[in-house]
């Protein structure tokens, strides 16, 4: 498992976000912050397992692949969904 860390961050107003805890992309994290996401009733499946998955806007430093969004494993309990949320959002991680 590796860990990671934001590199880029932006600021975001009246945007749907999902704030989580110790999340996993890949075999990348954990990660916590807050994240966008483009429609929550879309983005974000529970998983029989007590896991959620969320489609979030952000990416990986120095990936080949141009896309902008990310899946994020998380448990259910440690993620809050945000509507209209004002603040700062994680845009880019990296391997560490």
């Amino acid at each position: 498992m590796q860990e990671s860390n934001a590199t880029g961050m932006r600021h975001v107003v009246n945007v749907n976000a999902v704030i989580v805890q110790n999340a996993y992309v890949d075999s990348v994290g954990p990660l916590s912050g807050a994240f966008e996401v483009f429609d929550p009733d879309y983005c974000l499946s529970a998983e029989p397992d007590g896991m959620v998955r969320i489609t979030v806007n952000c990416s990986i430093k120095g990936a080949s692949d141009p896309d902008s969004t990310l899946e994020l494993t998380a448990k259910q309990w440690d993620c809050l969904t945000v509507i209209g949320y004002d603040g700062t959002v994680t845009s880019e991680i990296a391997r560490l």
